[in-house]
Formats: structure tokens, C-alpha cells, sequence
């Protein structure tokens, strides 16, 4: 699993590890942050 986002706050945030896929991050992002999100993290990835 990934965190990008723990730096942001002051306290550990407490995550519910789910399931989640493709169509799921489509309900609350578009096509454009979906795509530079994606790029990301395969860039990230491929760097490790």
C-alpha cells in the first residue's frame, strides 16, 4: 500500500484497508485526475 497523503497531517491517519478498482475512482474523479494520478503512481513504482 501507498500513502501519499500521511504527510500532510499532524496525527497518523487511520485508514479502512478495501478493495477498490478503477470504476470506484471514477465516481469522484475525472478522467484528467484520474490519468495524472495513475501516471504517478506507475512513475513512483517504476522508480523503486
Amino acid at each position: 500500500m501507498f500513502d501519499f497523503t500521511a504527510s500532510q497531517f499532524d496525527e497518523p491517519v487511520v485508514y479502512s484497508t478495501v478493495p477498490s478498482d478503477r470504476a470506484e475512482a471514477f465516481l469522484d474523479a475525472n478522467e484528467s485526475e484520474y490519468s495524472a494520478l495513475s501516471l504517478s503512481v506507475k512513475q513512483y513504482l517504476q522508480s523503486q
